[in-house]
Protein backbone atom coordinates (compact mmCIF):
# COMPACT_ATOMS: atom_id res chain seq x y z
CA UNK A 1 0.00 0.00 0.00
CA UNK A 2 1.29 3.47 -0.65
CA UNK A 3 1.35 6.32 2.19
CA UNK A 4 -0.62 9.32 1.57
CA UNK A 5 3.07 11.36 1.08
CA UNK A 6 3.83 8.70 -1.84
CA UNK A 7 0.29 8.98 -3.04
CA UNK A 8 0.70 13.11 -3.28
CA UNK A 9 4.02 12.61 -4.79
CA UNK A 10 3.10 10.54 -7.55
CA UNK A 11 0.07 12.00 -7.98
CA UNK A 12 1.94 15.54 -8.48
CA UNK A 13 4.20 13.59 -10.73
CA UNK A 14 1.12 12.22 -13.43
CA UNK A 15 -0.38 15.61 -12.89
CA UNK A 16 2.75 17.47 -14.12
CA UNK A 17 2.86 14.97 -17.11
CA UNK A 18 -0.58 15.78 -17.91
CA UNK A 19 -0.82 19.24 -17.62
CA UNK A 20 2.84 20.00 -19.53
CA UNK A 21 1.66 17.37 -22.02
CA UNK A 22 4.27 15.71 -21.68
CA UNK A 23 4.56 12.31 -23.33
CA UNK A 24 5.40 10.98 -19.87
CA UNK A 25 4.10 6.70 -20.62
CA UNK A 26 6.61 5.65 -19.67
CA UNK A 27 7.52 6.94 -16.28
CA UNK A 28 3.86 7.17 -15.15
CA UNK A 29 2.53 3.62 -16.80
CA UNK A 30 2.87 1.35 -13.02
CA UNK A 31 2.56 4.77 -10.89
CA UNK A 32 -1.27 5.32 -13.02
CA UNK A 33 -2.28 1.40 -12.72
CA UNK A 34 -1.13 1.76 -9.06
CA UNK A 35 -3.12 4.76 -7.89
CA UNK A 36 -5.83 4.91 -10.68
CA UNK A 37 -9.38 3.59 -10.19
CA UNK A 38 -10.16 1.88 -12.97
CA UNK A 39 -14.81 2.50 -14.45
CA UNK A 40 -16.42 -0.41 -13.50
CA UNK A 41 -17.13 -3.13 -15.90
CA UNK A 42 -19.71 -2.55 -18.21
CA UNK A 43 -19.45 0.89 -17.83
CA UNK A 44 -19.68 2.37 -21.53
CA UNK A 45 -19.91 6.15 -20.93
CA UNK A 46 -17.56 7.86 -22.92
CA UNK A 47 -18.19 11.36 -21.71
CA UNK A 48 -20.21 14.70 -22.11
CA UNK A 49 -21.48 15.27 -25.85
CA UNK A 50 -22.93 17.96 -26.25
CA UNK A 51 -25.06 19.95 -29.49
CA UNK A 52 -26.49 23.41 -29.75
CA UNK A 53 -27.00 23.66 -33.77
CA UNK A 54 -29.14 23.54 -36.68
CA UNK A 55 -29.28 20.21 -38.32
CA UNK A 56 -26.32 19.44 -40.60
CA UNK A 57 -25.54 17.18 -43.24
CA UNK A 58 -22.50 15.12 -43.20
CA UNK A 59 -20.13 13.56 -45.68
CA UNK A 60 -22.02 10.86 -46.35
CA UNK A 61 -24.62 13.09 -48.67
CA UNK A 62 -21.92 15.09 -49.98
CA UNK A 63 -20.93 11.64 -51.44
CA UNK A 64 -23.94 10.26 -52.26
CA UNK A 65 -26.27 13.27 -52.65
CA UNK A 66 -29.20 13.72 -49.75
CA UNK A 67 -31.46 11.07 -49.30
CA UNK A 68 -34.56 12.25 -51.35
CA UNK A 69 -31.83 12.92 -54.40
CA UNK A 70 -29.61 10.07 -54.63
CA UNK A 71 -26.79 10.39 -57.18
CA UNK A 72 -25.70 7.75 -59.65
CA UNK A 73 -21.88 8.39 -58.92
CA UNK A 74 -19.92 11.03 -56.97
CA UNK A 75 -16.72 12.16 -55.91
CA UNK A 76 -15.49 13.60 -52.19
CA UNK A 77 -12.41 15.76 -52.42
CA UNK A 78 -11.26 15.52 -48.87
CA UNK A 79 -8.32 17.67 -47.60
CA UNK A 80 -6.75 17.07 -44.20
CA UNK A 81 -4.03 19.97 -42.84
CA UNK A 82 -2.31 18.68 -39.58
CA UNK A 83 -1.64 20.70 -36.43
CA UNK A 84 1.47 21.25 -34.06
CA UNK A 85 3.87 18.27 -33.63
CA UNK A 86 6.13 15.80 -34.97
CA UNK A 87 4.01 14.89 -38.40
CA UNK A 88 5.13 12.56 -41.44
CA UNK A 89 3.00 11.38 -44.53
CA UNK A 90 0.12 8.40 -43.28
CA UNK A 91 -0.77 10.50 -40.08
CA UNK A 92 -4.32 10.59 -41.09
CA UNK A 93 -4.32 6.67 -41.81
CA UNK A 94 -6.21 5.88 -39.10
CA UNK A 95 -8.75 7.86 -39.37
CA UNK A 96 -9.30 7.55 -42.97
CA UNK A 97 -9.87 4.02 -42.30
CA UNK A 98 -12.81 4.90 -39.93
CA UNK A 99 -13.98 7.49 -41.97
CA UNK A 100 -14.55 5.48 -45.28
CA UNK A 101 -16.09 2.38 -43.29
CA UNK A 102 -18.89 4.71 -41.85
CA UNK A 103 -18.89 6.15 -45.51
CA UNK A 104 -19.67 2.01 -47.13
CA UNK A 105 -16.47 2.59 -48.87
CA UNK A 106 -14.93 -0.98 -49.49
CA UNK A 107 -11.67 -0.44 -51.76
CA UNK A 108 -8.66 1.03 -52.21
CA UNK A 109 -6.37 2.05 -54.57
CA UNK A 110 -2.98 -0.04 -53.88
CA UNK A 111 -1.14 3.03 -55.63
CA UNK A 112 -0.86 6.23 -53.58
CA UNK A 113 -0.12 9.44 -55.13
CA UNK A 114 2.71 11.65 -53.74
CA UNK A 115 3.60 15.07 -54.63
CA UNK A 116 6.31 16.90 -53.25
CA UNK A 117 5.54 20.79 -52.98
CA UNK A 118 8.39 23.46 -53.61
CA UNK A 119 8.30 27.19 -52.91
CA UNK A 120 7.94 29.08 -55.64
CA UNK A 121 10.60 31.18 -54.61
CA UNK A 122 14.04 29.28 -53.89
CA UNK A 123 12.07 25.34 -54.02
CA UNK A 124 12.84 24.89 -50.98
CA UNK A 125 10.52 21.79 -49.56
CA UNK A 126 6.70 23.37 -48.59
CA UNK A 127 5.09 19.88 -47.47
CA UNK A 128 4.19 16.43 -48.87
CA UNK A 129 0.65 16.30 -50.06
CA UNK A 130 -0.54 12.09 -50.34
CA UNK A 131 -3.37 11.17 -52.23
CA UNK A 132 -5.22 7.68 -51.42
CA UNK A 133 -8.50 6.83 -53.77
CA UNK A 134 -10.87 4.82 -51.83
CA UNK A 135 -14.28 2.84 -54.03
CA UNK A 136 -17.60 1.57 -53.50
CA UNK A 137 -18.07 -1.69 -54.34
CA UNK A 138 -20.05 -0.31 -57.46
CA UNK A 139 -16.98 1.73 -58.58
CA UNK A 140 -19.47 4.48 -59.08
CA UNK A 141 -18.30 7.01 -56.11
CA UNK A 142 -15.25 7.41 -54.64
CA UNK A 143 -13.22 9.63 -51.99
CA UNK A 144 -9.75 11.75 -52.78
CA UNK A 145 -8.10 11.69 -49.04
CA UNK A 146 -5.65 14.63 -49.71
CA UNK A 147 -3.25 14.31 -46.47
CA UNK A 148 -1.13 17.15 -46.67
CA UNK A 149 2.30 17.18 -44.47
CA UNK A 150 3.43 20.69 -43.59
CA UNK A 151 5.71 20.30 -41.00
CA UNK A 152 8.73 19.63 -43.19
CA UNK A 153 9.02 23.77 -43.47
CA UNK A 154 9.66 23.59 -39.06
CA UNK A 155 11.15 20.62 -39.34
CA UNK A 156 15.01 22.18 -39.38
CA UNK A 157 14.38 24.67 -36.64
CA UNK A 158 13.07 21.75 -34.55
CA UNK A 159 16.26 19.88 -35.64
CA UNK A 160 18.58 23.00 -34.11
CA UNK A 161 16.57 23.10 -30.66
CA UNK A 162 17.11 19.06 -30.09
CA UNK A 163 20.69 19.32 -30.09
CA UNK A 164 20.31 20.43 -26.86
CA UNK A 165 18.96 17.13 -25.66
CA UNK A 166 22.09 15.90 -26.03
CA UNK A 167 24.15 18.45 -24.78
CA UNK A 168 26.33 19.35 -21.57
CA UNK A 169 23.10 20.78 -19.85
CA UNK A 170 20.97 17.55 -20.72
CA UNK A 171 23.34 15.88 -18.71
CA UNK A 172 22.08 17.57 -15.62
CA UNK A 173 18.42 17.35 -16.40
CA UNK A 174 16.22 14.95 -14.95
CA UNK A 175 14.71 11.82 -16.92
CA UNK A 176 11.32 13.65 -16.47
CA UNK A 177 12.29 17.15 -17.62
CA UNK A 178 13.88 15.75 -20.50
CA UNK A 179 10.84 14.28 -21.76
CA UNK A 180 8.95 17.34 -20.84
CA UNK A 181 12.00 19.74 -23.16
CA UNK A 182 11.23 17.44 -25.87
CA UNK A 183 8.14 18.12 -26.10
CA UNK A 184 8.23 21.86 -25.88
CA UNK A 185 10.97 21.78 -28.70
CA UNK A 186 8.42 19.85 -31.00
CA UNK A 187 5.43 21.07 -30.34
CA UNK A 188 5.82 25.43 -29.56
CA UNK A 189 7.97 25.82 -32.32
CA UNK A 190 4.83 25.45 -34.96
CA UNK A 191 2.44 28.04 -33.86
CA UNK A 192 5.87 30.30 -33.17
CA UNK A 193 6.98 30.55 -36.51
CA UNK A 194 3.37 29.98 -38.51
CA UNK A 195 2.88 33.43 -36.16
CA UNK A 196 5.83 34.91 -37.27
CA UNK A 197 8.90 33.85 -40.21
CA UNK A 198 7.43 31.09 -41.62
CA UNK A 199 3.37 32.39 -42.11
CA UNK A 200 3.57 32.79 -45.61
CA UNK A 201 5.47 29.59 -46.44
CA UNK A 202 3.14 27.37 -44.36
CA UNK A 203 -0.40 29.09 -45.71
CA UNK A 204 1.17 28.69 -49.38
CA UNK A 205 1.82 24.63 -48.32
CA UNK A 206 -2.16 24.82 -47.89
CA UNK A 207 -2.82 26.60 -50.48
CA UNK A 208 -0.97 24.17 -53.07
CA UNK A 209 -3.01 21.33 -51.11
CA UNK A 210 -6.01 23.12 -51.75
CA UNK A 211 -4.59 23.64 -55.89
CA UNK A 212 -3.85 20.38 -56.48
CA UNK A 213 -7.58 18.95 -54.93
CA UNK A 214 -9.61 21.81 -57.22
CA UNK A 215 -7.85 21.38 -60.40
CA UNK A 216 -7.11 17.81 -60.51
CA UNK A 217 -8.80 14.38 -60.42
CA UNK A 218 -7.42 10.91 -59.71
CA UNK A 219 -6.79 10.44 -63.63
CA UNK A 220 -4.78 14.13 -63.81
CA UNK A 221 -2.90 14.11 -60.88
CA UNK A 222 0.55 12.93 -60.95
CA UNK A 223 1.64 9.53 -59.55
CA UNK A 224 4.75 11.21 -58.80
CA UNK A 225 5.76 14.70 -58.61
CA UNK A 226 8.24 17.30 -57.34
CA UNK A 227 6.88 20.82 -57.99
CA UNK A 228 4.01 22.70 -58.09
CA UNK A 229 0.31 23.55 -58.76
CA UNK A 230 -0.64 26.30 -60.92
CA UNK A 231 -3.54 28.17 -60.02
CA UNK A 232 -4.02 30.07 -62.90
CA UNK A 233 -5.02 27.57 -64.98
CA UNK A 234 -8.96 28.02 -64.32
CA UNK A 235 -9.88 25.85 -67.42
CA UNK A 236 -7.99 22.61 -65.31
CA UNK A 237 -11.08 23.48 -62.96
CA UNK A 238 -13.96 23.93 -65.29
CA UNK A 239 -12.39 20.20 -66.90
CA UNK A 240 -12.58 18.73 -63.40
CA UNK A 241 -16.34 19.98 -62.46
CA UNK A 242 -17.33 18.61 -66.33
CA UNK A 243 -15.64 15.22 -65.84
CA UNK A 244 -17.12 15.23 -62.09
CA UNK A 245 -20.26 17.32 -61.81
CA UNK A 246 -21.47 15.22 -59.10
CA UNK A 247 -18.64 16.33 -56.60
CA UNK A 248 -18.30 18.25 -53.72
CA UNK A 249 -15.07 19.62 -51.49
CA UNK A 250 -14.62 19.56 -47.85
CA UNK A 251 -11.79 20.03 -45.21
CA UNK A 252 -10.52 18.55 -42.05
CA UNK A 253 -7.73 20.29 -39.67
CA UNK A 254 -6.49 19.61 -36.16
CA UNK A 255 -5.49 21.96 -33.64
CA UNK A 256 -3.15 25.03 -35.69
CA UNK A 257 -4.43 23.67 -39.12
CA UNK A 258 -8.12 25.95 -37.95
CA UNK A 259 -6.64 28.93 -38.24
CA UNK A 260 -3.92 28.07 -41.48
CA UNK A 261 -7.26 26.86 -43.49
CA UNK A 262 -9.23 29.97 -42.83
CA UNK A 263 -6.03 32.39 -43.16
CA UNK A 264 -5.65 30.25 -46.58
CA UNK A 265 -9.14 30.47 -48.13
CA UNK A 266 -9.21 34.17 -47.23
CA UNK A 267 -5.82 34.89 -49.20
CA UNK A 268 -6.84 32.53 -52.16
CA UNK A 269 -10.54 33.60 -52.96
CA UNK A 270 -9.25 37.47 -52.56
CA UNK A 271 -6.33 36.98 -55.29
CA UNK A 272 -8.65 35.12 -57.05
CA UNK A 273 -11.07 37.51 -57.35
CA UNK A 274 -8.24 40.13 -58.32
CA UNK A 275 -6.85 37.97 -60.95
CA UNK A 276 -10.30 37.98 -62.37
CA UNK A 277 -10.90 42.16 -61.76
CA UNK A 278 -7.40 43.39 -63.08
CA UNK A 279 -5.36 40.33 -64.82
CA UNK A 280 -7.10 38.27 -66.97
CA UNK A 281 -8.30 39.58 -70.47
CA UNK A 282 -10.42 37.70 -73.09
CA UNK A 283 -11.05 34.09 -72.57
CA UNK A 284 -8.93 33.53 -69.62
CA UNK A 285 -11.51 36.09 -68.00
CA UNK A 286 -14.24 34.06 -69.42
CA UNK A 287 -12.73 30.78 -67.82
CA UNK A 288 -12.05 32.97 -64.41
CA UNK A 289 -15.61 33.95 -64.13
CA UNK A 290 -17.34 30.33 -64.94
CA UNK A 291 -14.83 29.35 -62.17
CA UNK A 292 -15.57 32.23 -59.39
CA UNK A 293 -19.36 31.59 -60.18
CA UNK A 294 -18.76 27.83 -59.63
CA UNK A 295 -17.22 28.26 -56.32
CA UNK A 296 -19.64 31.26 -54.91
CA UNK A 297 -22.02 28.34 -55.37
CA UNK A 298 -20.23 25.82 -53.96
CA UNK A 299 -20.64 25.15 -49.81
CA UNK A 300 -17.18 24.23 -48.21
CA UNK A 301 -17.42 21.70 -45.16
CA UNK A 302 -14.70 22.63 -42.43
CA UNK A 303 -14.11 19.95 -39.41
CA UNK A 304 -11.79 21.00 -37.03
CA UNK A 305 -10.28 18.91 -33.94
CA UNK A 306 -9.04 20.69 -31.21
CA UNK A 307 -9.73 24.62 -32.62
CA UNK A 308 -7.56 27.17 -31.96
CA UNK A 309 -8.78 29.67 -33.43
CA UNK A 310 -9.61 32.10 -30.19
CA UNK A 311 -5.86 31.88 -29.13
CA UNK A 312 -4.29 32.25 -32.53
CA UNK A 313 -6.23 35.79 -33.04
CA UNK A 314 -4.80 36.97 -30.01
CA UNK A 315 -2.59 39.97 -31.24
CA UNK A 316 -3.34 39.67 -35.01
CA UNK A 317 -5.88 42.06 -37.40
CA UNK A 318 -8.90 41.08 -38.76
CA UNK A 319 -9.55 40.57 -42.34
CA UNK A 320 -10.89 43.73 -43.79
CA UNK A 321 -14.34 42.18 -44.54
CA UNK A 322 -15.63 41.81 -41.31
CA UNK A 323 -19.18 41.96 -40.04
CA UNK A 324 -20.64 42.07 -43.50
CA UNK A 325 -22.18 38.98 -43.70
CA UNK A 326 -26.03 40.74 -44.77
CA UNK A 327 -24.20 42.54 -47.22
CA UNK A 328 -22.60 39.55 -48.82
CA UNK A 329 -24.60 36.28 -48.02
CA UNK A 330 -28.28 36.83 -48.54
CA UNK A 331 -29.27 36.53 -51.60
CA UNK A 332 -30.61 39.31 -53.78
CA UNK A 333 -27.93 41.46 -51.30
CA UNK A 334 -25.94 44.27 -52.68
CA UNK A 335 -22.77 42.41 -53.19
CA UNK A 336 -23.94 38.99 -52.96
CA UNK A 337 -22.04 38.60 -56.55
CA UNK A 338 -18.49 39.26 -54.26
CA UNK A 339 -18.87 36.44 -52.04
CA UNK A 340 -16.29 33.51 -52.15
CA UNK A 341 -18.67 31.01 -51.38
CA UNK A 342 -22.18 30.11 -50.88
CA UNK A 343 -21.55 28.77 -46.99
CA UNK A 344 -18.38 28.05 -45.10
CA UNK A 345 -20.26 25.62 -42.60
CA UNK A 346 -18.03 25.08 -40.01
CA UNK A 347 -17.54 21.98 -37.37
CA UNK A 348 -15.86 22.84 -34.61
CA UNK A 349 -14.76 20.14 -31.88
CA UNK A 350 -13.76 20.55 -28.63
CA UNK A 351 -12.65 18.34 -25.46
CA UNK A 352 -12.90 21.01 -22.49
CA UNK A 353 -10.26 19.16 -20.72
CA UNK A 354 -7.73 20.55 -23.94
CA UNK A 355 -5.97 23.09 -22.22
CA UNK A 356 -5.10 24.10 -26.04
CA UNK A 357 -8.64 24.14 -26.91
CA UNK A 358 -11.56 26.71 -27.15
CA UNK A 359 -15.11 26.74 -28.04
CA UNK A 360 -15.82 29.53 -30.74
CA UNK A 361 -18.50 32.58 -29.50
CA UNK A 362 -20.76 33.09 -31.29
CA UNK A 363 -20.00 36.82 -32.22
CA UNK A 364 -16.59 35.33 -33.72
CA UNK A 365 -17.70 35.11 -37.30
CA UNK A 366 -18.52 38.86 -37.73
CA UNK A 367 -15.63 39.81 -35.86
CA UNK A 368 -12.55 37.77 -37.03
CA UNK A 369 -13.84 36.01 -40.49
CA UNK A 370 -14.02 37.42 -43.62
CA UNK A 371 -17.60 37.91 -44.66
CA UNK A 372 -16.91 37.18 -48.20
CA UNK A 373 -16.27 33.46 -47.23
CA UNK A 374 -20.17 33.39 -45.51
CA UNK A 375 -19.20 31.14 -42.39
CA UNK A 376 -21.50 29.29 -40.30
CA UNK A 377 -20.02 27.79 -36.46
CA UNK A 378 -21.33 24.79 -35.02
CA UNK A 379 -19.93 24.15 -31.47
CA UNK A 380 -19.77 20.52 -30.70
CA UNK A 381 -17.96 19.64 -27.01
CA UNK A 382 -17.01 16.01 -26.74
CA UNK A 383 -15.48 14.43 -23.82
CA UNK A 384 -12.69 12.32 -26.25
CA UNK A 385 -10.38 11.28 -23.88
CA UNK A 386 -11.77 9.25 -20.51
CA UNK A 387 -11.97 10.67 -17.03
CA UNK A 388 -10.69 8.66 -14.21
CA UNK A 389 -10.81 9.11 -11.12
CA UNK A 390 -7.91 9.32 -8.23
CA UNK A 391 -8.20 7.01 -5.47
CA UNK A 392 -9.53 10.11 -2.89
CA UNK A 393 -8.07 13.00 -5.03
CA UNK A 394 -11.25 13.45 -7.34
CA UNK A 395 -11.36 13.05 -11.27
CA UNK A 396 -8.83 13.89 -13.74
CA UNK A 397 -8.18 13.56 -17.97
CA UNK A 398 -4.92 13.93 -19.59
CA UNK A 399 -5.05 16.82 -21.24
CA UNK A 400 -2.68 15.41 -24.12
CA UNK A 401 -5.52 12.68 -24.68
CA UNK A 402 -8.34 16.07 -24.98
CA UNK A 403 -5.76 16.95 -27.60
CA UNK A 404 -5.77 14.26 -30.25
CA UNK A 405 -8.54 11.42 -29.72
CA UNK A 406 -10.93 13.15 -31.90
CA UNK A 407 -10.30 10.30 -34.89
CA UNK A 408 -10.89 7.54 -32.14
CA UNK A 409 -14.16 8.44 -30.91
CA UNK A 410 -16.94 7.11 -32.66
CA UNK A 411 -19.38 10.37 -31.73
CA UNK A 412 -16.95 12.40 -33.87
CA UNK A 413 -16.39 9.93 -36.53
CA UNK A 414 -20.62 9.74 -36.56
CA UNK A 415 -21.09 13.62 -36.45
CA UNK A 416 -18.64 14.35 -39.39
CA UNK A 417 -19.91 11.54 -41.56
CA UNK A 418 -24.12 11.38 -40.77
CA UNK A 419 -24.32 14.48 -39.22
CA UNK A 420 -27.31 15.43 -37.13
CA UNK A 421 -30.73 16.70 -37.11
CA UNK A 422 -31.37 13.37 -39.74
CA UNK A 423 -33.14 10.02 -40.19
CA UNK A 424 -29.53 8.55 -40.41
CA UNK A 425 -27.61 9.86 -37.57
CA UNK A 426 -25.20 7.70 -36.23
CA UNK A 427 -26.40 5.45 -33.33
CA UNK A 428 -22.80 6.44 -31.75
CA UNK A 429 -24.64 10.10 -31.45
CA UNK A 430 -27.83 9.67 -30.95
CA UNK A 431 -27.07 7.61 -27.89
CA UNK A 432 -24.13 9.46 -26.93
CA UNK A 433 -24.86 12.98 -27.48
CA UNK A 434 -27.25 15.44 -26.26
CA UNK A 435 -28.48 17.74 -29.40
CA UNK A 436 -29.91 20.52 -28.61
CA UNK A 437 -31.61 22.32 -32.24
CA UNK A 438 -31.31 26.25 -32.74
CA UNK A 439 -34.00 28.17 -34.74
CA UNK A 440 -34.71 31.26 -35.74
CA UNK A 441 -37.32 33.40 -33.52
Amino acid sequence: MFSISQKFIKYTIILSCLVLYSGCASISKGVTEAIMEDKPPGDKDMGACEIDSRPFTGLYDLLYGEKENRQESGTLNLLMIHGIGATYPDYSAGLQRRLTKELGLTRVVKKQKNISILSKQNSSPLGELRVTRYLDASGKFQLLFHELTWSVITRPYKEVLNLDLNSREAQLRTGTNQSLKSFVNDHLVDPTLYQGKEHETILESASQGMCWMLHNDWETLPDEMTGRCKRALSEDILKNFNRHPNQKFAIITHSLGSQIVLDMLDRDFAEKQKWIKDVYQGHDRDSLMKVSSLLSDQILNVYMFANQLMLLQLGTQPPEHTGKLEKYCNAGAEDYDERFLKKLSIIAFSDPNDLLSYGIPADFADNFIDSRLCPEITNIYVNVAPVINLLGMGRITSPMAAHNNYESDPRVIGLITHGIGNDQVSPAVSEGCQWMETVKE
